[in-house]
């Protein structure tokens, strides 16, 4: 994920620049289909003639709006922000927010950042730039706690207001899976806000046999959340059934951490 300087060292303390960021985020993804896609349709010409295209080049196909910095290679050269951070990583996970601030939320709401003073827009820290060190641990968290590439949308995304008071963007589920086998379970369906549904705990494929069912009941807003101890098995698949003829689901390693985005 992290190359050196020429002379062989890292310089954990230097301020991270764009491309460098850019360079950590995305080899760290290399395998990602998305990734995978991009190399296999721009072939070799990916590699353009200054170290940094490359990651300019799927910056560019994935809608991040660096075209300044892709034409003006000088500009790749400044010391990234931790909004700027925000509003890069935002736009990978799918969301084109019209604030900063909604970015930053959405980092903090998914628990990809836990700010650097506090879990706050304000402890955030926006304006203060990231170090080569910060970026790593700052990436390797944001792979641990599941984040996967998507290309940023042409359209605005609007932040509502369960994201403005710390919720999970709409249509979205989140499933911790501890090594020790505790199950925490988040979710956020505005259309079925105010009431009970089952959650049916299953055990690992293929045999996906019934473990439990749970029932939860989601607030005015849609999101609910449920925690699970000594599950005993290595994977869970999770059905909310949302409607008699309608279920949600996701699976989920001891150990990891899945989130899915969901449409009806």
């Amino acid at each position: 994920m992290v190359s050196g300087y020429e002379d062989g060292t890292f310089k954990p303390n230097n301020q991270v620049s764009e491309a460098e960021f850019l360079s950590m985020l995305f080899k760290l993804y290399a395998n990602s289909h998305v990734i995978q896609s991009i190399d296999a349709v721009e072939g070799q010409a990916i590699k353009g003639d200054i170290w940094s295209d490359r990651y300019y080049t799927y910056a560019s196909a994935l809608n991040l709006k660096l075209d300044a910095s892709k034409q003006n290679p000088k500009l790749r050269n400044h010391a990234l922000n931790r909004t700027e951070v925000a509003v890069i990583v935002a736009g990978l996970g799918g969301k084109n927010y019209t604030q900063d601030e909604d970015a930053i939320r959405y980092l903090l709401n998914m628990g990809y950042s836990s700010g650097k003073t506090a879990a706050t827009v304000q402890g955030y820290a926006g304006q203060e730039s990231l170090t080569r060190a910060e970026a790593v641990v700052f990436l390797q968290n944001l792979k641990e706690k599941g984040f996967e590439l998507w290309s940023r949308p042409k359209n605005a995304t609007e932040a509502t207001e369960n994201e403005k008071n710390g919720g999970l963007p709409d249509q979205t589920m989140k499933a911790v899976y501890s090594a020790d086998h505790t199950l925490v379970l988040q979710g956020t369906f505005p259309a079925y806000a105010n009431q009970t549904m089952p959650i049916k705990i299953h055990g690992p494929s293929p045999a996906v046999e019934h473990i439990q069912t749970q029932q939860v009941t989601t607030d005015a807003y849609g999101n609910f959340k449920l925690t699970l101890s000594n599950l005993d098995v290595k994977e869970l698949n999770l059905y909310v059934d949302v409607r008699e003829d309608y279920s949600y689901w996701i699976s989920v390693e001891a150990g990891r951490t899945a989130i899915s985005d969901y449409t009806e």
